[in-house]
């Protein structure tokens, strides 16, 4: 989140109301990674639900640091 903070809040958005809504940083260890799996299920599920037929989308994901060690997300 620190590094979309400036434009979060730019935009009107209270950091401490939308954490535990924001994928990827909600848990602690390893549970983050099961809670960042199912949200990008749910995610990926709403995507494809509001794309019009022949739709396309770009999701940009890059790998994540938890606990000191590298976990592939992508």
């Amino acid at each position: 989140m620190k590094n979309d903070a400036h434009s979060l809040q730019a935009l009107g958005y209270d950091l401490a109301e939308i954490r535990d809504e924001f994928i990827g940083v909600r848990g602690k260890g390893g549970a983050r990674v099961g809670l960042y799996e199912a949200d990008m299920t749910q995610a990926y599920a709403e995507i494809s639900r509001v794309l019009k037929p022949a739709g396309k989308a770009a999701i940009v994901i890059g790998d994540a640091t938890v606990g000191g060690q590298k976990v592939r997300t992508t």
